[in-house]
């Protein structure tokens, strides 16, 4: 039970029931099919007696905001919370006696908000479709500053996903003439030497999906920010073309928004030490961070390096909280392992699988 706090939502459980719950609504599905389906999905949340509360409320919270809560669902929250079954879940667990009024408070008030039906429910949102720019197979040819030619391989091409990603592959072609349909067929996978935490240097491919709506036909010219990154060391972009640097050497993370010229700090104070779990992440304190990413819910998650951790934070709240390691000021959550020094953080792209070099359907290409 992945736990960072007393609250409904407070929880590994909630996060994910509650994103695929709305998942599914936004595409148009009727709760009374979603609940199914995730009951269905769910069996061994529902068979544990750990996660079993947790999958409940979450049903019921989500039910209520579609103004569609079963009557079912709602005796079973009666009973979870009314029986204390819940509370006594966290006395197993050792939780503080703090907690457990906090904890109760919050569960009664919980009841009593969905034993009243809600005014108007949640609107669905439609979400965007899009479709990669490039088809699976194409061969990219792009121009150098110096003059010199290279050339990239798609692996994978997404038609109608929230996103439209391309899995790009680079590969060691370079040279002064356009590459042709041979050159391509004689490349070989470009490696990169990155330093691990043991200070070693291992090669790296250098394959990574790519966002549709980043790829530009014609140049585009971005504004001159002239400030003062301090010593960045690793960069990601989200959705809408927003920058996020990790300043290992000022201890935070900045957003750069193109769009206005403005650099933001969201994550650290500027000052070397650990703190801050469960509050703002601009008023924590971070370690000499590295590595990022983006996960398209609107979180990043930091390699809190000096601190031996990962750090997520939710960029709509500002809300940072520890991930996975050691060291945790709240009881997050968590995975409580050290890391050593981790370097840098990544997600696998489920049900998806790069076989290096005989994933070419077909040779196309472009410039």
């Amino acid at each position: 039970m992945g736990t960072w706090g007393t609250g409904i939502s407070s929880n590994d459980i909630y996060e994910d029931i509650n994103y695929e719950f709305f998942e599914l609504y936004n595409q148009g599905m009727k709760v009374s099919a979603i609940t199914e389906k995730l009951i269905k999905e769910n069996k061994e949340l529902i068979d544990s007696h750990e996660d079993q509360n947790n999958f409940w409320i979450t049903i019921a919270k989500s039910q209520w905001e579609c103004k569609s809560l079963d009557p079912k669902v709602l005796n079973r929250i009666k009973d979870i919370v009314e029986s204390g079954k819940d509370i006594e879940l966290w006395k197993e667990l050792d939780s503080s006696q703090s907690d457990l009024t906090k904890r109760k408070k919050v569960l009664d008030g919980f009841l009593k908000k969905i034993s009243t039906e809600k005014k108007t429910a949640r609107k669905r949102k439609v979400k965007k479709s899009r479709n990669a720019i490039f088809e699976k197979g194409d061969c990219l040819v792009f121009k150098l500053r110096d003059g010199d030619y290279c050339g990239v391989f798609v692996l994978e091409s997404e038609k109608e996903t929230e996103f439209g990603l391309n899995l790009i592959a680079v590969t060691d072609i370079k040279q002064s003439e356009k590459p042709t349909e041979k050159d391509f067929e004689n490349a070989k996978l470009l490696f990169r030497l990155e330093q691990q935490i043991n200070k070693e240097f291992k090669p790296k491919e250098q394959i990574s999906w790519h966002y549709a709506q980043h790829f530009k036909k014609s140049e585009t010219e971005f504004p001159n920010i002239n400030e003062s990154l301090g010593g960045p060391f690793n960069v990601v972009f989200d959705k809408q073309g927003n920058l996020f640097v990790s300043v290992n050497s000022d201890s935070n993370v900045k957003k750069v928004d193109f769009a206005t010229g403005k650099v933001t700090v969201i994550a650290g104070t500027g000052e070397v030490g650990f703190s801050g779990d469960g509050g703002q992440a601009s008023d924590a304190k971070l370690a000499n961070p590295t590595g990022l990413v983006l996960d398209g819910n609107g979180n990043i998650y930091i390699s809190d390096s000096g601190n031996e951790r990962i750090r997520k934070v939710n960029l709509d709240t500002g809300n940072s909280i520890t991930l996975v390691g050691q060291k945790s000021e709240t009881e997050v959550p968590n995975i409580n392992e050290s890391l050593g020094g981790p370097f840098n953080v990544v997600f696998d792209k489920q049900g998806n699988k790069v076989s290096w070099p005989n994933m070419l359907a077909k040779y196309n290409v472009k410039q």
